[in-house]
C-alpha cells in the first residue's frame, strides 16, 4: 500500500462490521466524505478485518464525487463485512498491521460486538506503542446499542418491518383467520415493537417482545379472545420477536429459556447456530418456532386457518429508506471525524434526542467504549404495554419519528427545518438506485 500512501498526509481506515442496514453505506460517505476535505487518505479494507489482514484496500480518498455519492446511495455494506473474530491471539496481529500501514485513525461502523473488538484492538496497539484513535461509529437494525437514543440503521428497518405488518394486517382482514408474523431480534424488542407503528384500527392484535416471559397458555387464551372479539371473518394477526423466552425464577435465581429452544426439544429438531464478531453462538430457530407455535394454534382452533411467515433478513438491507436515518447515518459519520479530530482519544459516537414528536431534533456526544462495548440494550419497561402482549403509547412517541410518522402526520418533508442538526437539501428526496 505504500504506493498509494504521500507520506506528509495522515491515513485513515474506514470498516464496516456484522450485518448490512439500508443506510450503512450513509455513514460510509459520511466518514470518508469528512476526511477527504481534511486531506486525509482514507483506506477502505475489503471485508473488514480481512482486508487490513490481506491489504485488500480500496483508496477512497481517490474516488470521485460521483463515485462516491453513489456509494451513499446504495443499501448494504459496500466494502462488505466478516465474522472475523477477534481475540487475545488476533488482536495483536491486527494492531501491528495497523502499525505497519502508519494508520492514524480506525473508524468501525458496527454494533456492540464491534465496539468490543474494537477495545481489544486499541489495547493491543497500545502495547505495540502505536498512537492511533478508535472509533466506534453505531449501527444496528436491532437498535439494541446502549447509551446511545437509537442506532441508525433501525429507523429504515423499523419501517420495512411497520409497512410489511400493514400489508399482512390488510391480507388478514381480507382472508380471517390466524397469522402468526416472526421478526429478527434475539434480545431487544424493537423491530418487533416496530410491527405497530403504522397501525390502524386494526393488527397486529398482540405483539410479544424478549424482554416479558412467554407463556403458551397464556398466548393461546390471548388469541382466543381476539377472535372473540373480530367477526367477518374473525381473526388474529400476531407478532412475535425470533427472541421471546421462558423466564423461571429458581430460588431467586431468574433463568429464562428461549421459545425456539424449547420448540426444539419438543419437536426433537436441532436449530443452527449462527458466529458473531465476538465468537458468541447465537441461536437461530425462527424457523422451528414458526412450525412449533403454528402446531399450537392449530390444535387449539381447529376451525381456524393459520398461517405463519418469518421477516428475516429483507428488513436489513431493504431499499426503503426512512429520510430521518438516512439523514442521521451520515451525520453521525460526520460526527465521528469531528470527535476525532479533537483531543479526545478513543471512543464511541453516541446521539442523545433534544425534541419530541414533531419538534424531534439530535445532537451527538462522544462516550468511552467500554460504556457501550459487549452490552445490550433491551426495551424499556415503560415501551412494553399491559400484560406484555403490545407496546405502549410511549413506544410509538420514541419510534414514530424515526421512520417519519407520528400519529398519521408524515414529516419527512418538513421535520428537517427544525432540526438543530441537519445534513444539507440534498436530502429533500431520498434516492435510492
Amino acid at each position: 500500500m505504500e504506493k498509494y500512501h504521500s507520506k506528509n498526509r495522515k491515513i485513515a481506515i474506514v470498516a464496516q462490521f456484522g450485518g448490512p442496514t439500508s443506510v450503512i453505506n450513509r455513514t460510509l460517505f459520511g466518514v470518508v466524505n469528512e476526511l477527504r476535505k481534511r486531506n486525509i487518505e482514507v483506506w477502505g479494507p475489503i471485508r473488514g478485518i480481512d482486508g487490513v489482514l490481506k491489504n485488500d484496500f480500496l483508496i477512497m480518498s481517490d474516488f470521485s464525487e460521483l463515485k462516491i455519492d453513489q456509494i451513499r446511495k446504495k443499501p448494504g455494506s459496500y466494502l462488505g463485512t466478516s465474522k472475523f473474530n477477534v481475540n487475545e491471539n488476533s488482536a495483536p496481529v491486527i494492531a501491528e498491521k495497523l502499525k505497519e500501514y502508519n494508520a492514524s485513525y480506525f473508524f468501525m461502523i458496527g454494533g456492540d460486538s464491534t465496539a468490543t473488538i474494537a477495545n481489544k484492538i486499541l489495547k493491543a496497539s497500545s502495547d505495540i506503542n502505536h498512537e492511533i484513535k478508535v472509533i466506534h461509529i453505531p449501527k444496528t437494525i436491532d437498535n439494541d446499542l446502549v447509551e446511545t437514543d437509537h442506532c441508525p440503521g433501525y429507523g429504515s428497518s423499523a419501517l420495512t418491518v411497520a409497512k410489511v405488518a400493514f400489508g399482512l394486517d390488510q391480507e388478514n382482514r381480507s382472508q380471517g383467520g390466524i397469522h402468526l408474523q416472526i421478526i429478527m431480534g434475539r434480545d431487544s424488542g424493537f423491530l418487533a415493537a416496530a410491527s405497530t407503528l403504522l397501525r390502524g384500527e386494526g393488527g397486529p392484535h398482540l405483539v410479544y417482545l424478549p424482554e416479558r416471559s412467554f407463556n403458551l397458555g397464556f398466548f393461546i387464551r390471548d388469541v382466543e379472545d381476539v377472535l372473540s372479539r373480530t367477526s367477518n371473518p374473525s381473526r388474529a394477526f400476531i407478532v412475535v420477536s425470533e427472541g421471546i423466552r421462558q423466564f423461571n425464577d429458581l430460588e431467586g435465581v431468574v433463568e429464562h429459556k428461549l421459545i425456539a429452544d424449547i420448540a426444539a426439544d419438543e419437536m426433537k429438531e436441532s436449530i443452527e447456530s449462527e458466529q458473531n464478531l465476538g465468537g458468541t453462538s447465537l441461536s437461530v430457530g425462527s424457523s422451528v418456532m414458526a412450525r412449533y407455535l403454528t402446531n399450537k394454534l392449530q390444535n387449539a382452533f381447529p376451525q381456524e386457518r393459520v398461517r405463519a411467515d418469518i421477516l428475516g433478513y429483507v428488513a436489513r438491507s431493504y431499499p426503503d429508506v426512512s429520510y430521518v436515518d438516512a439523514v442521521e447515518a451520515e451525520f453521525v459519520g460526520n460526527e465521528a471525524v469531528r470527535y476525532a479530530m479533537k483531543d479526545l482519544g478513543s471512543g464511541s459516537v453516541i446521539i442523545i434526542r433534544t425534541g419530541h414528536l414533531h419538534t424531534y431534533s439530535i445532537k451527538t456526544d462522544f462516550v468511552d467504549m467500554d460504556r457501550v462495548a459487549g452490552k445490550t440494550r433491551q426495551m424499556p419497561q415503560n415501551f412494553i404495554g399491559t400484560y406484555a402482549k403490545d407496546v405502549s403509547e410511549d413506544f410509538l412517541d420514541y419510534a414514530g419519528p424515526l421512520i417519519g410518522h407520528v400519529h398519521g402526520f408524515d414529516f419527512d418533508h418538513l421535520l428537517p427545518h427544525g432540526w438543530k442538526h441537519r445534513i444539507d437539501d440534498i436530502y429533500r428526496s431520498v434516492e435510492i438506485y
